[in-house]
């Protein structure tokens, strides 16, 4: 049995509407983020923050927010 103190840790997996991107995956534990594409590969960012992840995957256009924060690294 796990403790209540104990934090779960889910990842968590947001389907994206995008040209390119089907999916977004961010890691809580890990602060990883990886992005999946509908050509089926994919590509992790490592030391993401959460806010990070949460202005991407709420931008009105997912793939203009991943290249800015790409930018940005």
């Amino acid at each position: 049995m796990i403790p209540k103190s104990t934090p779960i840790l889910a990842d968590i997996v947001t389907a994206v509407e995008s040209s390119f991107i089907s999916e977004i995956v961010y890691n809580v534990e890990h602060n990883e983020m990886i992005v999946r594409f509908h050509s089926g590969s994919k590509y992790t960012y490592l030391n993401v923050s959460r806010e990070s992840h949460d202005e991407i995957v709420n931008a009105d256009s997912v793939g203009k927010a991943l290249n800015s924060f790409k930018a940005g690294l």
